[in-house]
């Protein structure tokens, strides 16, 4: 039996015009946290790639899970 396992690509976009560049200090929190998240997640070998696009502004994960639930529950986890 193998471990097949499928690549996602999820785009996470703010919330309110102006961001990131005028965070509040609640939301500079949950970015630090967000962080951390995501390097224990690549730490396990769950996220591949992640990182801020800046035209336009996104941010950018990429996941290897066995379904896309899998996937999704990974990122509801996701603190931002």
């Amino acid at each position: 039996m193998t471990d097949s396992k499928e690549h996602f690509f999820i785009q996470l976009l703010g919330t309110r015009e102006g961001w990131p560049n005028n965070m509040t200090e609640h939301e500079e929190k949950v970015m630090t946290d967000h962080y951390h998240y995501l390097k224990d997640q690549v730490e396990q070998k769950k996220v591949l790639l992640a990182g801020p696009v800046f035209e336009p502004v996104f941010g950018l994960i990429i996941v290897e899970a066995a379904s896309k639930a899998e996937a999704r529950a990974l990122i509801e986890k996701d603190p931002s």
